[in-house]
């Protein structure tokens, strides 16, 4: 544990003077697949016991998990938990509608994502002793499985006679270019023939369609080119000022092209967007747990860890993909991971001291209908509302070359977790003084100390006016980050008072005489309302609320003294273990 954790503990608080739409998340459950497959075995990478410190790394993230577990997120887990048992239940049937298949099969393909995903975080792929050619090719190896995965997933309703064209129709684009691959043929095997035509026919009228056009253009160029130098007519194709019509076709066409023949001939499979950015958010998870393992080589794993990136991109380029496309489809899932498990934010710089969270969906029209419908772009702002791009790039400055979607979140001192705590606290009472909201400016203060102070299962916010919710959700994640980086509760309290005073020090220099007008209106003394609030959170809060709009000097319930200690989380042992026991 770092030395300068609570170095500050003494200190006394020193307050004012004065839906995605995107492929849903899943619950975890056992793969099924129809009869005639067998469950693809990743066997040239079987796990070996878990590495020492883990278990001591699993209690801490656990225990982080405690402070999300509001009414929202528990009723989410409970719908997810009822799409899984549908989802067995759909699989156990003989035969489904065609509605009923398509959403089998889009279940299954999520499924199968998850289960790649898991497997990546479960690996050892950034344990010491890898070489980064071995890294690949484990990534490689899962990527494959997934890959079966998709295709077995696809291919049940052939059992029911569903005709190949149907199928084609269901798969999306990433499956059909899957089912494309070597894969495909050694999975399916006797079930390749009967969708082999269908796929077929498709791709060749697209290659066709594609190629008839570059040809003509290339005879077009050609006739003026000969008509310009007849000179060199008498060359025929020997010309080398020819046009060839493989250069009328786009870059990606070519390479998407030329990477299909290369991977007939034993090569890897081909990502798609959606397919690195599960890649990249599972490594980010992986390199996140394995850096606080005890007696962890952080930098060893950072090194590991940024060169797996650098090669996923670099794939990912050679597939026929932009970087660009590959950072927004990470974006996204870690948008649906952090839905799943809000203890993902944590391992994000910017998410885990709360200054970035998801932008809220909004309305877009489904295409060729008048029904609009809530997306999520994987768009993230700040707790101001500004849109921020968390985009890790090689020059900043004019946006140029994309080095990942996120930037991973090393282990922290108490030091460094207290002054980005202090600074997302102080910026956003600073806002709402900027905007001459003493509403706000109270609810930011009651929502950060409340996060504290009450356990997510007492009071989390839910139904309550304006920006408390937001406040509980960004300390409740401050504490999470600090707990997975390994503080006790003695210096969770420390570090997060320190940083609360930090802030309401910095807001009373900064804005003095807002800071009297405060103290004039309601007082030094509210710490009746903060020992209240340690007992019945929700209660004490709505006695805050009332107490606010009735404009009352002095905490509520409480009669006004000076003197007497100023309001803050709690700075005793005995309170803290009230709020953090077991």
């Amino acid at each position: 544990m770092d030395s300068d954790r609570g170095s500050r503990g003494g200190k006394q608080l020193q307050i004012l003077q004065g839906e995605i739409l995107t492929a849903d998340p899943r619950q975890e459950h056992p793969y099924e697949p129809f009869d005639s497959f067998e469950q693809p075995v990743d066997a040239e990478w079987t796990e070996g016991p878990p590495p020492h410190g883990e278990t001591s790394w699993r209690v801490r993230w656990d225990r982080a998990k405690t402070f999300f577990t509001t009414g929202p997120q528990r009723r989410w887990e409970e719908r997810q938990r009822a799409r899984a048992t549908e989802r067995e239940r759909l699989g156990a049937e003989p035969r489904l509608s065609e509605r009923d298949e398509l959403r089998l099969l889009r279940e299954n393909i999520a499924d199968a994502g998850e289960r790649y995903m898991e497997s990546l975080r479960l690996s050892d792929i950034h344990a010491p002793g890898f070489t980064d050619d071995e890294r690949a090719k484990k990534v490689s190896a899962l990527h494959s499985v997934y890959a079966q995965m998709m295709v077995a997933s696809c291919l049940r309703p052939m059992q029911q006679g569903v005709n190949a064209a149907a199928i084609v129709r269901a798969a999306s684009t990433m499956t059909t270019m899957y089912l494309l691959s070597p894969t495909f043929q050694n999975v399916v095997k006797e079930y390749a023939e009967p969708v082999r035509e269908a796929i077929q026919n498709r791709i060749d009228a697209k290659a066709r369609s594609k190629m008839d056009r570059a040809q003509y253009r290339a005879r077009v160029a050609n006739r003026f080119l000969a008509q310009r130098n007849k000179g060199l007519a008498d060359l025929g194709d020997r010309r080398i000022d020819l046009v060839d019509p493989r250069s009328l076709m786009s870059a990606k066409w070519q390479r998407r092209f030329d990477d299909l023949q290369f991977r007939e001939r034993g090569n890897r499979e081909m990502f798609t967007a959606r397919s690195a950015a599960m890649t990249e958010v599972a490594l980010t998870e992986n390199a996140f747990a394995r850096m606080r393992h005890p007696g962890a080589d952080t930098n060893q794993i950072a090194t590991s860890y940024n060169a797996m990136i650098a090669l996923l991109y670099k794939q990912a380029e050679d597939d026929g993909l932009t970087r660009q496309d590959v950072a927004q489809a990470s974006r996204v899932v870690l948008g649906e991971r952090v839905r799943d498990d809000p203890r993902v934010q944590v391992m994000i710089e910017g998410m885990a001291h709360g200054r970035l969270r998801m932008s809220p969906p909004h309305h877009e029209r489904i295409a060729g209908t008048d029904r609009v419908h809530k997306v999520w772009r994987g768009t993230f702002e700040n707790y101001l509302g500004d849109e921020v791009v968390p985009t890790r790039y090689r020059d900043p400055d004019n946006q140029a070359g994309v080095l990942g979607a996120f930037t991973l979140r090393s282990p922290m001192s108490a030091t460094a977790h207290q002054g980005e705590m202090a600074t997302t606290m102080a910026q956003t009472m600073a806002n709402a003084i900027e905007r001459g909201d003493m509403a706000a400016f109270n609810q930011d203060m009651a929502g950060y100390m409340l996060g504290y102070v009450a356990r997510a299962e007492k009071f989390d916010g839910d139904g309550v006016p304006g920006a408390v919710p937001d406040r509980l959700f960004q300390s409740r994640t401050m504490l999470a980050a600090m707990t997975a980086d390994g503080f006790n509760d003695k210096e969770l309290q420390e570090t997060y008072a320190n940083a609360y005073v930090e802030a309401i020090e910095a807001v009373r220099d900064a804005y003095p005489e807002f800071s009297r007008q405060w103290g004039q209106t309601y007082g030094e003394n509210w710490q009746d309302f903060m020992h209240r609030a340690t007992v019945d959170p929700r209660q004490a809060h709505a006695d805050w609320q009332a107490h606010q709009a009735a404009g009352g000097t002095g905490a509520p319930g409480s009669e006004r003294g000076a003197g007497r200690e100023r309001p803050g989380p709690p700075h005793n042992e005995q309170q803290a273990g009230a709020q953090y026991q077991a």
